[in-house]
């Protein structure tokens, strides 16, 4: 070897060792490394995540911290008080527990101060329906002073990003208070039903038993279908499936799946009994068969889901799927709710089978409990460093009378509470924490409401303020918004 094919190979061996250095060092630094002269001290960092986008000041321990890169770094392991702060918002406090070489995550999001009530529409509303995922409001009208306005109406609740100026999408009709829509409404002994993708929706009529779908994209003159009339019997339930394209249905033991463009079917159980346990995911059915193996079945043949065997209880009593991942759902048995990732084969016992499970979130990280009227939380996480889980269950100390409801936003990030008794909405974190009054003296029992999808604004049906005392009393659609006004 020549003293030119040396150097050369001296040289790339420095580079690569240089480049794979520099590779190390960004990994330890990204990790919260601190390079000392003792050597490597492994420290901790916390990632803030702030909504919305405004200017805001970091407290660590009463100390302002000024962040990088939105982090907060070098801090040893331990538990830190982390403070919020914007103008206009209200002050966001968790103590947050870090380990060395881990980033933890901090989802912040702040609510105004104050907040101000803004009228939406400018009829008589009998019932309000929101779209899971917050994008569309849908109510009922009958009883307007102008019959025009009779009807089913859609109303888009976010703004499209190329839309300048203050522009907000004006109310839809979708169809007629007609003859056969008339008898219906007037017996208020019907459910309507959204597809996933906001195309179609489903109005069943629990006084006969009929089931009808319309087009919720455009106006219909008539129901898109007669479900009853097509399949030749009156389903015992009906559920949206893979969007809007098809249903699932139950009827006399069998449930099978009927797919609307071509009246196709296919069985997907034969025998629906007292111990079938099945769930409907988006596009994907769970159920348990004979055996009591976990089936799935997504427009085609049922199929053995391939876990290992160590994630599958012996006996499921309920099969709850999230609504954005399929992939995760919360098994209950006699004894115990349980935690489950499909992808990744995680199973982990969440609490008893005392406890009463209100809701799952949409992400599928988050549940609501109840026991005893105190409100109860599951979070989960995914620790991508150490390819595990942590996952924490805990009171809000949340008191739930009769009429009080508790949910998830349609982000995952927040729960909306509505306090009966008060008559107030409030907003807190996942944890119950960083309560924020929305409302108060709300006296309306029907009450219907709804985060938006881009989070930004909290819609709510009320009853509009009398002008006179022989006026009559109207419900409305109002809403709030939820980022402050400079």
């Amino acid at each position: 070897m020549n003293k030119n094919k040396i150097i050369t190979f001296f040289l790339v061996l420095f580079t690569i060792l240089f480049f794979l250095g520099i590779t190390v060092f960004a990994i330890i630094i990204s990790r919260g490394g601190l390079i000392t002269k003792e050597g490597i001290v492994e420290t901790s960092v916390i990632r803030v995540d702030v909504e919305p986008n405004v200017d805001f000041t970091v407290y660590v321990d009463g100390q302002i911290v000024k962040l990088q890169d939105d982090r907060i770094n070098q801090l040893e392991k331990g538990t830190y008080n982390i403070v919020i702060e914007a103008d206009n918002y209200a002050r966001w406090e968790k103590n947050v527990s870090v380990t060395p070489g881990i980033v933890s995550t901090v989802n912040v999001k702040l609510y105004p101060s104050t907040y101000s009530l803004e009228q939406v529409t400018q009829t008589n509303i009998d019932r309000a329906y929101f779209s899971a995922d917050g994008q569309y409001a849908y109510y009922v009208v009958s009883k307007a002073k102008e019959s025009s306005a009779n009807g089913i109406w859609r109303l888009k609740l976010t703004t499209g990003a190329f839309i300048f100026g203050n522009q907000n999408p004006e109310p839809e009709k979708l169809v007629n208070v007609g003859p056969l829509l008339s008898p219906i409404i007037a017996e208020n002994n019907y459910d309507i039903a959204f597809s996933d993708d906001n195309s179609r929706f489903l109005l069943q009529n629990h006084e006969d038993g009929s089931n009808y779908v319309f087009s919720a994209t455009e106006f219909n003159s008539e129901a898109e279908y007669e479900i009853n009339a097509l399949l030749g019997i009156n389903p015992d339930k009906i559920y949206w499936f893979t969007n809007g394209d098809s249903l699932i249905i139950e009827d006399n033991e069998l449930l099978f799946e009927y797919q609307l463009n071509n009246n196709q079917k296919t069985i997907i159980i034969l025998d629906v009994n007292e111990t079938t346990t099945y769930a409907i995911a988006d596009n994907l059915v769970y159920f348990t068969n004979d055996s009591g193996a976990l089936m799935s079945y997504s427009s085609g043949t049922p199929q053995l889901v391939s876990t290992s065997n160590k994630i599958i209880p012996n006996t499921i009593e309920e099969i709850i799927p999230s609504m954005h991942d399929s992939d995760k759902l919360i098994f209950k048995t006699a004894e115990s709710y349980y935690f489950v990732d499909i992808d990744s084969e995680y199973f982990n016992q969440i609490t008893d089978s005392s406890f009463e499970l209100v809701e799952f979130s949409p992400d599928g990280n988050s549940a609501i409990f109840t026991k005893e009227n105190i409100a109860y939380t599951f979070n989960i996480k995914e620790i991508i460093a150490t390819n595990s889980f942590e996952s924490k269950f805990a009171s809000t100390h949340i008191e739930l009378n009769k009429n009080d409801r508790i949910s998830f936003s349609p982000q995952s990030a927040n729960l909306v509470y509505y306090d009966s008794e008060l008559g107030t909405i409030l907003f807190t974190d996942t944890e119950g924490d960083n309560v924020v009054v929305a409302l108060t003296d709300l006296v309306n029992a029907n009450l219907a409401y709804s985060v938006n999808s881009s989070g930004d604004k909290f819609y709510i049906t009320l009853e509009d303020e009398l002008e006179s005392p022989e006026s009559t009393i109207n419900t409305n659609l109002y809403r709030i918004d939820l980022e402050a006004q400079n």
